[in-house]
């Protein structure tokens, strides 16, 4: 329903399934391979349900609520991506882009870190846009300069006016 364009009912179906979860699916029946794997597909499906549930709140407008319950959502599960992207969207929706970059920085702080992955924040390709030799020297000048990585997307953005893509190098 959400991906139809209807959020109202979206949240009120999400609510009302999320309401229903109780403990740890097939807690009783401990390490059994088909349990487990039983519970791990069954608590991903909640995971998810939460994640397009608080989508439903942005696409609402009743964004205060989702981004408050986003700080403790990203804490909890600090790898699963949604939650980093519809906080970085709430967060810029409510009129807190400074806190939205420093939310993709902290995310792209833990991606280096703990995975060795970086995120670059590149324009969104269109052939009207940037050279790419312009683009390339501000990336190039960033990475190379001493691995700081902390003013990237200020420099993108000021070379890109705004329109970024993420991608990930790995």
């Amino acid at each position: 329903r959400l991906a139809a364009g209807r959020p109202g009912e979206a949240l009120a179906v999400l609510g009302e399934a999320l309401a229903l979860w109780r403990g740890v699916p097939f807690a009783d029946l401990g390490d059994d391979p088909q349990a487990a794997a039983a519970r791990t597909r069954l608590e991903e499906l909640r995971e998810v349900a939460a994640e397009e549930r608080l989508a439903a709140h942005l696409a609402t407008g009743d964004v205060a609520l989702a981004v408050a319950e986003l700080e403790p959502a990203v804490r909890a599960a600090p790898f699963r991506e949604r939650r980093w992207v519809l906080l970085v969207t709430g967060l810029y929706r409510c009129g807190r882009q400074r806190e939205a970059l420093a939310v993709l920085r902290r995310v792209r702080r833990l991606l280096a870190d703990e995975l060795g992955i970086i995120l670059l924040l590149l324009p969104k390709r269109s052939p009207h846009l940037i050279p790419v030799d312009h683009l390339w020297r501000a990336v190039k000048k960033d990475i190379c300069a001493n691995h700081q990585y902390e003013n990237l997307e200020d420099q993108l953005h000021q070379v890109g006016h705004g329109l970024l893509e993420p991608i990930t190098v790995v």
